[in-house]
């Protein structure tokens, strides 16, 4: 995907772990659940780019070896003639 969606789940682990621990200082369970939340979205966040770049990438590799084995095919048929 892009850097600004890794950026924004980076972002949204580190606050939502501020969060977190914030919560759990000031004994105020609410802010801790919305911390949990938040950091577990931008886990979530972070795992969705890294999955789609993957899907990317091997999308990529395989057209360009399809495209060569249609090349290699072409060729040989041409040879034959």
């Amino acid at each position: 995907m892009s850097e600004d969606h890794k950026l924004k789940g980076m972002k949204d682990e580190f606050v939502g772990k501020i969060k977190e621990e914030t919560g759990k200082i000031l004994n105020k369970p609410d802010l801790e659940l919305k911390g949990k939340i938040q950091k577990n979205v931008g886990k979530g966040e972070q795992m969705a780019d890294e999955a789609l770049d993957n899907i990317q990438e091997s999308y990529k590799d395989l057209k360009d070896d399809a495209k060569e084995k249609v090349n290699d095919f072409v060729d040989k048929m041409t040879d034959k003639k």
